[in-house]
């Protein structure tokens, strides 16, 4: 498995979610949620295949559909999308399959969005496994 090390320098105060429209800490899940909605766009934006969680079509893998397309000689690409799979659920998930990556906030210097100085953006460090 290979590891990839990236620091993010805020612009902005960063908020990913909490009681009360606070931000306690910062939640990965908030952070993947934010990463799948911009790939979505991008997706989409190239005319990629993205499903629409909100409706009734919801991607879930199907490992049997996927050995056959396999054994077919269907490259890995293709054989995923007979699955069930579009281009988005690959890399971030779907019933079924788990998402190729894990991110893990290491370090967390938030600060509350009210302090005066501001001027220095927030550090974040954060750790994301690709498999």
């Amino acid at each position: 498995m290979k590891s990839l090390k990236i620091s993010i320098q805020t612009l902005t105060p960063l908020w990913t979610g909490g009681v009360d429209n606070t931000t306690d800490r910062l939640y990965e899940t908030g952070i993947i949620g934010s990463l799948r909605w911009w790939y979505e766009a991008v997706v989409r934006g190239l005319e990629g295949d993205a499903c629409d969680p909100t409706t009734k079509h919801k991607c879930e893998f199907k490992k049997k559909k996927y050995e056959i397309a396999i054994d077919q000689g269907k490259s890995e690409h293709e054989a995923l999308h007979e699955a069930g799979l579009c281009d988005v659920c690959r890399i971030f998930g779907a019933t079924g399959w788990r998402r190729r990556f894990d991110l893990r906030v290491i370090q967390d210097e938030t600060e509350p969005a009210w302090r005066s100085d501001l001027r220095i953006p927030n550090l974040v460090t954060v750790h994301a496994n690709v498999s």
